[in-house]
């Protein structure tokens, strides 16, 4: 599986910012437990400790909202299936840092929008 992502790097006082997609080859029959194996991947590849997790919808796609801590940093995610395709947003949160940019961005994610639902530009 192809994982196309971005990611910042959080500082002191600066939250870092991450994004990815990936498309599995078929959808999930269970997007709920697909949802769940990807929270426990994303909190064993960060080695980090589980605070809060909960379903939610995104525009009727199934989503779970994470939060976690990592050292000193608390995390936030949003995890989405539609399809075949898999969505991450991450807020990594410093101590100094204002949490209102980190929900600002992860309420900027929509599932559904073109700008996000990118399709790869074929090879010429």
């Amino acid at each position: 599986m192809t994982i196309h992502s971005f990611e910042t790097v959080p500082g002191p006082s600066t939250i870092g910012y991450g994004a990815m997609w990936s498309d599995y080859p078929s959808a999930p029959e269970d997007s709920a437990g697909a949802l769940l194996g990807a929270q426990e991947g994303s909190l064993g590849t960060l080695h980090a400790k589980l605070v809060s997790s909960r379903a939610l919808t995104i525009n009727s796609v199934p989503c779970r909202a994470v939060a976690s801590t990592i050292g000193q940093f608390a995390a936030r995610e949003r995890l989405c299936i539609s399809g075949t395709r898999f969505f991450m947003v991450r807020a990594s949160i410093p101590p100094n840092a204002q949490d209102a940019d980190a929900t600002r961005f992860l309420d900027s994610f929509k599932p559904d929008s073109p700008k996000l639902l990118l399709k790869p530009t074929p090879a010429r």
